[in-house]
């Protein structure tokens, strides 16, 4: 069965190139008009091959068998064409393009990468182009972005062909494009099979250099805490300008006549012991009160006269009685009123101590004042010395700069 990848471009050589369309010279008159509707067929073929009514169905390892219009046969498999399909089902992982039975060409997105998984979906129109030099389908429209390009978008949810960027396992098998353009950047997975794809949740996205290095550098905080080096040398000192000499006026207010309330606390039964002070060495000098006109008692005792006898023994020769009366009593002569002097003889420097009366358990009240005020005195002029109060706890600080959040996906 003939198609137009079967047609020559040498118009010579298409006599009898694409049976059974013949174009002989001399050829019967009948078979013109089969060549020209087999023409016809050939052109509806490539047509149906190229406007997207093929459907390549998926095999093991993402071998996509198709069957064309055309029915290509080894030769025109190995010529330059092109087929438009869309696939039963997606890739996961490098896939290949084998029409009509033949062998199995790499499929690629531009410039010769692997696929990634999902950039074969269904319900899209894919149009390839065998490249003989190659060996090997090129896929041309939809363009399928290089891997390892980032984008943000205002959903979660990526499209076929499309990873989140959250740092997760990939396998290096299946994403084989994706490791060949970034391998372990981001992350070496298990370090055998598997690496990590970028990981961009709560970070913002810098060029290489800098402090944060290269690409697949991470770095920085969502707070800081300055360090004491880190704030500019700065004092609190000062003093309040001098306001000269003044007061502030008046007296406080008269609160009327108060107390303060309440009483001593109660102290208990007790005493007051001391001394009096020393005085020196002193006596004491008067005279005593009058007494008035008086006679003072008297009573006499007998007293007798002796003389000397002989051999020296004395012998009594008589009494003597003032009143006449053996043992009798008597009285002074009135003197009148009258007073004595009097000395005390000088004492050394002395104290004489003392004791007061002791008192049951008592307490003093407070007496009440009277209604007054207080004065309010002025002051020289002066100024106040100013210390400021230590602030700040420590505490970290958001170094967040104002931001929109997307959803970060990178091309498998």
């Amino acid at each position: 069965m003939a198609g137009l990848v079967d047609f020559s471009i040498d118009a010579a050589s298409n006599d009898s190139i694409a049976p059974p369309i013949y174009w002989a010279e001399g050829q019967p008159a009948a078979t013109v008009n089969n060549s020209a509707r087999e023409m016809m067929a050939a052109l509806a073929k490539w047509h149906a091959d190229n406007t997207g009514a093929l459907v390549a169905r998926r095999g093991a390892s993402d071998v996509y068998a198709v069957a064309t219009n055309q029915v290509l046969s080894v030769n025109s498999a190995a010529a330059a064409h092109t087929l438009s399909f869309t696939v039963d089902a997606a890739n996961q992982g490098p896939a290949s393009l084998a029409p009509d039975g033949q062998p199995a060409r790499p499929l690629f997105r531009p410039f010769g990468r692997q696929l990634g998984p999902g950039d074969l979906a269904p319900d899209i129109v894919f149009t390839a182009h065998y490249r003989p030099s190659s060996g090997a389908y090129f896929i041309v429209a939809p363009f399928i972005e290089r891997p390892g390009v980032f984008k943000p978008q205002g959903d979660v949810t990526p499209d076929a062909g499309w990873v989140p960027m959250d740092g997760r396992l990939l396998s290096r098998t299946a994403y084989a494009a994706l490791f060949a353009q970034v391998g372990t950047t981001f992350g070496p997975g298990d370090g055998a099979t598997t690496f990590n794809a970028p990981n961009a949740n709560g970070k913002t996205l810098f060029g290489p250099g800098g402090t944060l290095g290269g690409v697949g550098s991470t770095g920085g905080s969502e707070t800081v805490t300055l360090a004491l080096s880190q704030v500019p040398a700065h004092t609190h000192g000062g003093s309040t300008n001098a306001a000269g000499g003044h007061d502030h006026g008046g007296a406080v207010g008269a609160a009327g006549s108060h107390s303060h309330g309440g009483t001593t606390g109660a102290a208990g039964g007790h005493n007051h012991t001391g001394t009096t002070g020393g005085a020196g060495g002193h006596g004491h000098t008067g005279t005593t009160s009058i007494a008035g006109n008086h006679a003072h008692a008297i009573q006499f005792t007998q007293a007798s006269t002796y003389q000397a006898g002989g051999g020296g023994a004395a012998t009594a020769i008589g009494a003597i009685y003032p009143t006449g009366t053996p043992n009798a009593g008597g009285q002074t002569d009135g003197n009148g009123a009258h007073q004595h002097t009097l000395n005390v003889d000088p004492v050394a420097d002395h104290q004489h101590g003392f004791t007061t009366g002791a008192v049951a358990d008592h307490a003093h009240a407070i007496a009440a004042d009277g209604n007054h005020q207080h004065a309010i005195s002025a002051a020289p002029d002066h100024a106040h010395a100013l210390t400021t109060n230590s602030a700040g706890g420590d505490g970290a600080h958001s170094n967040m700069p104002p931001g929109l959040v997307a959803f970060y996906v990178v091309k498998a």
